[in-house]
């Protein structure tokens, strides 16, 4: 990180795992463009941070939690 001191910043804000379910094969193409994204800014010289981003889906995911729970 030290190296990009002064660069240009790109800030990429991942989406958040998945809430109601295991990953499967299908996220491996999204994750795929958004990884290619990162690295070509980072090929052009930008500072890039990746940053997880997170979801609060409420009240579905209380109900699930709690219906799973008991």
């Amino acid at each position: 990180m030290t190296e990009r001191d002064g660069c240009p910043s790109f800030v990429f804000f991942e989406g958040p795992p998945s809430a109601n379910g295991m990953p499967g094969i299908h996220h491996v193409m999204a994750r795929t463009i958004k990884d290619i994204f990162c690295r070509y800014k980072t090929m052009k010289g930008y500072q890039v941070k990746r940053k997880a981003g997170w979801d609060t889906h409420g009240l579905p995911v209380e109900l699930s939690v709690e219906k799973a729970l008991g």
